[in-house]
């Protein structure tokens, strides 16, 4: 399974979720490759994310803000047979 990892952000990552992208890093389950793009204004920025997720052929897409994370991994969601996953995620 490959996954494709997506962190908008503006240079500054809260360590909460550098902590999430570790977790998800050493997750030996799947493929994942990480992206931080940078661009303005932030709809072209997910237009981006998007256009990288179906050109390469990932299986998943995980997007989050650079001041937003979680405790667990969300990898473990892509293991739950659904097409599309909403989590509410704490401003940090």
């Amino acid at each position: 399974m490959r996954i494709l990892v997506a962190i908008l952000s503006n240079g500054f990552m809260h360590t909460k979720v550098a902590e999430m992208l570790v977790r998800m890093a050493k997750d030996s389950r799947v493929e994942t490759e990480f992206i931080y793009p940078q661009i303005v204004p932030l709809d072209e920025a997910r237009n981006r994310i998007i256009e990288e997720f179906l050109d390469k052929g990932y299986d998943y897409l995980i997007s989050t803000d650079n001041d937003t994370g979680c405790d667990k991994n969300p990898i473990d969601l892509c293991f739950s047979d659904r097409d599309i996953i909403f989590l509410p995620a704490p401003y940090l």
